[in-house]
């Protein structure tokens, strides 16, 4: 089936032709209950509004679907180039590997809060948008521009980790638990699963787009430039391995060493956010 913004098998005409009314929102069990008491009050009903119609909406949109898809087609090849994976590091450079592997996956994250979750935040909440320009909204322009406004997706994750199991995930909107339902409920008001996978992606994200970038450089903070310097202002330019002291190669093995080990130190928390962004790998969709 076909994403559409609105399906003839959820209207007003579907729910008389049925003879009971679809719910808005249920769960995976409420779904499967509501379509098996359905299809057994009216077999044919049923299917005329639920399959019937299902393929005469194809039928009639054919053409609007094909453009559709041509659009759609253009936007990830061209514009959002959904078959990349892109580093974000300076072209005409080498990168080893590990590099290019840990600045491709971060750089996807990025790619996903910043295009695809603020235009989650947009369709959410487009009244508060009406400022944006219409050939990043509107379809078809839409498609052969990026729709990039990172603080609409940090806004529409702080959304989504406000997400609690109640009345509504449940399927029941429009009604206040009791007490006594509560408890038939063990999970009641404890964070969902896309709630808790939206807080380690604002987590990952923030560390690095914000955090990462400010780590100060090792070789200035392990002091092997600040004994660098020394040895020029020692030595000048030109000084030879033979010419140093004792006392300059303690220096050196002490700042050599410390600054392997800062190195190392963001070495090894580089690897564990790696490991927490594929351990949500998952969960980067829309």
């Amino acid at each position: 089936m076909k994403q559409r913004i609105r399906y003839w098998s959820c209207t007003r005409l579907a729910d008389w032709i049925r003879g009971t009314a679809k719910p808005h929102s249920e769960t995976a069990g409420g779904w499967r209950d509501w379509r098996e008491d359905a299809k057994a009050r009216n077999p044919l009903r049923f299917w005329l509004s639920e399959e019937f119609l299902d393929k005469a909406q194809d039928f009639v949109n054919w053409p609007m679907d094909r453009l559709h898809n041509l659009t759609y087609w253009i936007n990830n090849r061209f514009v959002e180039q959904t078959h990349v994976c892109r580093t974000g590091l300076k072209k005409g450079e080498w990168h080893e590997t590990g590099e290019r592997m840990l600045h491709g996956l971060f750089n996807e994250l990025v790619w996903f809060v910043s295009e695809q979750k603020s235009w989650m935040e947009y369709i959410s909440h487009s009244d508060k948008y009406r400022h944006l320009p219409f050939w990043k909204t509107t379809w078809p322009f839409r498609h052969f521009t990026h729709f990039n406004y990172p603080e609409l997706g940090l806004g529409y994750l702080e959304w989504e980790k406000g997400l609690a199991y109640n009345e509504s995930w449940y399927g029941c909107p429009d009604r206040v638990f009791t007490d006594a339902e509560k408890a038939n409920y063990p999970d009641y008001g404890q964070l969902t699963p896309q709630a808790k996978n939206a807080t380690e992606i604002g987590e990952l994200y923030d560390w690095w787009v914000n955090v990462r970038p400010k780590r100060p450089d090792p070789m200035d903070v392990g002091g092997w430039s600040a004994y660098c310097d020394y040895m020029r202002v020692r030595y000048g330019d030109a000084v030879l391995h033979e010419d140093r002291t004792d006392e300059d190669r303690a220096m050196s093995k002490q700042a050599l060493d410390k600054t392997n080990e800062i190195e190392q130190a963001y070495d090894d928390e580089d690897t564990v956010m790696m490991k927490r962004l594929i351990e949500i790998r998952n969960s980067l969709w829309t």
